[in-house]
């Protein structure tokens, strides 16, 4: 299983509506995003980030379809402009873990 894990920080001056629509459309990529296995989508809890999302996928197959569903794109186009600081990283349960041969984006051709 492969967790993708976001924080993030907000700027200031984005108003509250804005907000939440960027955190709605990241709890919407849990719901509509197939390869999506489980998520949470919330505020950061003990650190100098607002929001945290962890998304579990399978797979590195999974994983790249993740990252090209419209849904995604939607979050990144509307939430990116918003953000003042973003860290991600993924962690991977799998033991022992088998890096990819190739590239994420050579996955699926």
């Amino acid at each position: 299983m492969i967790y993708l894990s976001a924080r993030i920080t907000i700027k200031p001056e984005v108003a509250p509506e804005k907000l939440e629509e960027a955190v709605e459309s990241m709890r919407n990529q849990g719901r509509v995003i197939p390869s999506v296995k489980s998520f949470i989508v919330g505020r950061d809890f003990g650190g100098e980030y607002s929001f945290a999302a962890i998304y579990a996928i399978e797979d590195l197959e999974g994983y790249w379809e993740y990252l090209i569903r419209p849904a995604h794109h939607h979050t990144d186009m509307i939430g990116l402009p918003l953000v003042d600081k973003f860290v991600s990283y993924d962690v991977v349960d799998d033991d022992p873990f088998e890096p990819p041969s190739r590239p994420c984006s050579q996955l699926l051709s």
